[in-house]
């Protein structure tokens, strides 16, 4: 359900229950997922990490939310944590699927106080790929890596191509071309 998964980056500072920089989910973590209601779907996640997940402290928490009908995906995502300092993180991401066809964008808006110091982050990326045939699927990707404390962080353009060998095995050849 996590809102970077629509551009392939699952889990990444989406799930408050993989933060702190440490593997694997949060001791003190309640979450629930609703059940799909006609394409809609929400989710929410807490982490209690000082105490127990009946505090009231809470270190902690996503809401998000995604709706699909007829090959388009809309997903937000908002998360609210205090790790180092306090961060919050809004995800907006869309999706289209036509055939062979996946088209997929994301925005985030990152907010991250880091004992005051008062960094924000605005990104978003573009994602597309093709299957040309069962064997071939090309890919493309442009990212925007936003501002950070006034400074411009780049830009990523990548391109890709991938043979599928068989079952397990692929041949693949890339291009990229990162600026900042």
């Amino acid at each position: 359900l996590m809102v970077g998964s629509m551009v392939d980056q699952l889990d990444q500072s989406s799930n408050p229950t993989h933060m702190y920089g440490t593997e694997g989910r949060q001791s003190n973590t309640l979450s629930y997922t609703t059940p799909k209601m006609g394409g809609f779907q929400a989710a929410l996640a807490t982490v209690h990490r000082d105490g127990d997940a009946r505090e009231k402290d809470l270190d902690a928490y996503n809401l998000a939310a995604t709706y699909e009908m007829a090959g388009v995906r809309l997903a937000a995502s908002h998360t609210d944590y205090d790790a180092v300092g306090d961060m919050a993180k809004t995800a907006l991401a869309a999706s289209y699927t036509m055939d062979a066809l996946y088209l997929a964008g994301i925005y985030s808006d990152a907010d991250v106080d880091m004992r005051n110091a008062g960094v924000g982050k605005k990104s978003y990326e573009l994602v597309g790929t093709y299957m040309a045939t069962d064997a071939v699927k090309l890919l493309a990707n442009y990212v925007d890596f936003g501002k950070s404390g006034g400074a411009d962080q780049g830009t990523q353009l990548a391109v890709e191509a991938w043979y599928k060998l068989g079952k397990k095995a692929r041949a693949f050849v890339n291009y990229t071309d990162v600026n900042g």
